[in-house]
């Protein structure tokens, strides 16, 4: 487990290192699969997990541009939002993302999955910022 989870909703922010993770529109299930996958991390970092349901696109933007990984649930209302976090390298999401799966295939399938992804990330961002 990690030193420190910081949850973060809109219109809050802050100002803590750790490896950022912005969770986008998820469901209760996709949430709870998240929590489960962190609950099984093993760092001595800060994890801060930004949650937008219903945010402005403001919040989300400035959001992804400090995070280092992107989770978003596919099958969003938000179709414009869907489209664009797709096209980010960090993106990874939960269910059909329907033709924009040719532009992004990273979907999320097992715990275990979510779990080496968030590890490396947190690899890379410890390497990065010492």
């Amino acid at each position: 487990m990690t030193d420190k989870m910081v949850l973060v909703t809109e219109p809050d922010d802050i100002q803590l290192d750790g490896c950022r993770i912005l969770l986008v529109d998820l469901t209760d299930n996709q949430n709870q699969f998240v929590s489960n996958a962190l609950n099984t991390i093993k760092s001595v970092n800060n994890i801060i997990i930004y949650v937008a349901n219903n945010s402005s696109i403001d919040w989300v933007l400035d959001k992804k541009n400090k995070s280092q990984i992107i989770i978003f649930n596919a099958d969003s209302d938000n179709h414009l939002l869907v489209g664009y976090l797709a096209a980010h390298k960090i993106s990874h999401y939960f269910g059909n993302a329907k033709i924009l799966s040719k532009a992004n295939n990273r979907v999320i399938y097992t715990v275990d999955e979510l779990v080496n992804l968030i590890e490396k990330t947190i690899g890379t961002y410890e390497r990065n910022s010492i």
